[in-house]
């Protein structure tokens, strides 16, 4: 997650921003915070670094695909999984549907950005994916029914997909080219 901004070192006039550009970029490359500038004593700007500005543009985007999703369901539903019935499909394939309201997306979306928060801090944490076989594509688990399949690249962890454990990876499917193991 970004990280909040120090009121004694990131906030800064204009007029402070073009005599020290330079340093204060660096700075907020470094910090990976936001900086503030201000004009007339009054925000005006906010500085950040590319990495950090592409984390929240993605997150915003899965936070509103969530909120479009929630909008679809029926309120009147709760949260449960649910055994299909004999008349819905194929019980013999032990499929279960999930019933939820808005409220358990939210909560189910809070619980993995949380787990994931971890990668920022140790990205190798993960074991790398059977299916591919290279140390840069790693994998978590998050309530021990999800995978949560990620590339290190540089300095940051990008997550490449999120699935249950019972739906099989196909390597193709993340764009990896002819990089994987099998």
């Amino acid at each position: 997650m970004g990280r909040r901004v120090k009121l004694n070192t990131d906030i800064k006039p204009v007029s402070e921003f073009r005599a020290n550009a330079a340093e204060l970029i660096e700075h907020v490359k470094t910090s990976r915070r936001p900086l503030v500038l201000t004009q007339r004593e009054h925000s005006a700007a906010v500085l950040l670094d590319v990495a950090e500005y592409e984390r929240m543009v993605d997150e915003i985007e899965l936070l509103s695909d969530v909120r479009t999703r929630s909008s679809r369901s029926s309120p009147a539903r709760g949260c449960r999984t649910a055994p299909r019935s004999p008349s819905s499909g194929d019980v013999s394939s032990g499929e279960n549907r999930l019933v939820a309201g808005p409220g358990a997306a939210l909560r189910w979306l809070d619980g993995l950005l949380e787990v994931t928060d971890a990668l920022e801090a140790f990205p190798e944490s993960g074991r790398i994916v059977p299916e591919i076989g290279l140390p840069e594509f790693r994998e978590m688990v998050y309530r021990r029914a999800y995978r949560v399949v990620y590339r290190i690249e540089k300095s940051r962890a990008s997550i490449l997909t999120v699935r249950n454990f019972a739906k099989q990876l196909d390597p193709a499917e993340l764009n990896i080219g002819d990089k994987s193991a099998g």
